[in-house]
C-alpha cells in the first residue's frame, strides 16, 4: 500500500499531463461575455465629450499604457518610410515641387495614423489572448488542485478503513 502512496499512478498524473492552453471558441466565448470590451464609440456620445476628459495627466501617463510605446514606434518609422519612399518616387521622374512634397507629406501622416491603430489593435489582442491562456491555466490548476485533495482523502479513507490482516495477532500465540 505505501509503495502506491509513493509512486503515484498513470492516472493520478493523467491530469498534469492534460492541461491544454489553446482555447476552444466555447471557452472564449464565455470568457468575452464575462469580460466585455466595450468601445469608446460605445461608451460616449460624442468626440467631444472624450476631448473634454482628456487632463494633462493623460497625456503624460500615455507611455506607460500597455502597447503605446511598440505602436508608435512602428507606426513613426512606418510613416516616415512611406513618406520619404513616396517622396522619392515621385521626384524621381518629375521635378520636385510643393505638390509633391505635400503629397509626400499626407501619405506619411496616413500611414503613420493607420499603421499606430493596427499594430495597437494587434498588440491588445494578443494581450486579451494572453490573459484568457493565464485565466484558463489557473482554472485547469485549480480543477487539479480539487482533484488531488479528492484522491488524498479518498485514499486516507480508504487506508484507515483497510485492517491489516498480515500481522499475527497476540491472541494466536
Amino acid at each position: 500500500m505505501t509503495n502506491q502512496a509513493n509512486n503515484p499512478s498513470q492516472e493520478q498524473t493523467q491530469g498534469i499531463n492534460q492541461i491544454n492552453l489553446t482555447p476552444n471558441a466555447s471557452e472564449m466565448e464565455e470568457y468575452i461575455k464575462a469580460n466585455p470590451i466595450q468601445p469608446s464609440y460605445l461608451r460616449r456620445a460624442s468626440f467631444w465629450e472624450d476631448l473634454k476628459e482628456v487632463k494633462p495627466d493623460d497625456i503624460i501617463k500615455a507611455p506607460t499604457l500597455p502597447c503605446a510605446r511598440s505602436s508608435l514606434l512602428y507606426a513613426v518609422g512606418g510613416g516616415l518610410t512611406i513618406g520619404l519612399a513616396k517622396f522619392l518616387f515621385t521626384a524621381r521622374f518629375r521635378p520636385a515641387s510643393p505638390n509633391s512634397i505635400r503629397s509626400a507629406c499626407n501619405w506619411a501622416v496616413g500611414s503613420f495614423g493607420f499603421i499606430s491603430i493596427i499594430s495597437w489593435e494587434k498588440c491588445m489582442h494578443d494581450r486579451r489572448l494572453a490573459e484568457f491562456r493565464v485565466s484558463i491555466a489557473a482554472q485547469q490548476f485549480k480543477r487539479l488542485g480539487q482533484k488531488v485533495e479528492e484522491r488524498k482523502a479518498a485514499l486516507s479513507a480508504f487506508e484507515g478503513s483497510s485492517e491489516d490482516t498480515t500481522s499475527p495477532s497476540k491472541d494466536s500465540e
